[in-house]
């Protein structure tokens, strides 16, 4: 393996070039420690927090970056079909996985396949999962309608209330407010796929849903188990 050494001065050309030259026009992501590129590239940030009456505004001094590439695996769902959507119903579905372990392009591929007979709602609030530039999802999620830069909370609400989803898919629920969410969007009659960061879940997510299927981080994205 050929390894590239990379310094601060190779950090600092990305993140001006990921920020286009305008820390303000990205900053609600900035504080939250990521950067969305073109093509749904997404940028983790490590530097310094900047706070003020208790409240992070941005973060500065950047000294190193993690970059995610997104990609369409074609197939990758199709040991799950017959699983999730049984009789007609579609079963709530959630992926347990260690970070890198491939639970997102799995719920691309999800998503891809059941909007092919499902009106199905993609809430995209990193913009991860279709790579959408003004307008435009440059990764395919099939006839998926998308939702992007929306928190999970507002975004079921808006799915819920406007666009009359049979199935919702979002990323990486975390904390009562988006299991909250999460749950109020299942008690409405509308099936979820999501996934979440973990080894194991808690009794209360898995009531929530009826598939959980747990992936491997090595190699990434190989099914372990699923439970039903």
């Amino acid at each position: 393996m050929n390894l590239l050494t990379v310094d601060q001065c190779d950090v600092d050309i990305i993140y001006e070039n990921a920020i286009r030259g305008s820390l303000y026009a990205v900053n609600d992501d900035v504080k939250r420690g990521f950067i969305t590129f073109d093509g749904g590239i997404r940028i983790g940030l490590c530097g310094e927090g900047v706070y003020e009456c208790g409240e992070m505004q941005t973060m500065k001094n950047i000294n190193s970056l993690v970059i995610r590439v997104p990609h369409n695996v074609y197939g990758i769902a199709d040991e799950l079909k017959s699983v999730i959507k049984k009789d007609g119903v579609i079963k709530n579905t959630i992926l347990v996985a260690k970070p890198f372990s491939g639970k997102t392009t799995l719920l691309r591929e999800l998503a891809r396949v059941f909007s092919a007979n499902n009106k199905v709602v993609i809430i995209d609030e990193k913009n991860e999962l279709s790579a959408t530039t003004k307008g435009v999802s440059y990764l395919d999620v099939g006839e998926s309608n998308v939702l992007v830069g929306i928190n999970k909370t507002d975004g079921v609400e808006f799915a819920i209330r406007n666009l009359s989803p049979e199935v919702l898919v979002t990323d990486e629920i975390y904390g009562e407010r988006a299991e909250d969410g999460i749950k109020r969007c299942i008690e409405g009659g509308v099936s979820v796929f999501t996934s979440i960061h973990s080894s194991s879940l808690s009794d209360r997510i898995k009531n929530l849903f009826s598939v959980r299927v747990y992936l491997s981080d090595d190699p990434p994205g190989r099914i372990l188990r699923i439970e039903e």
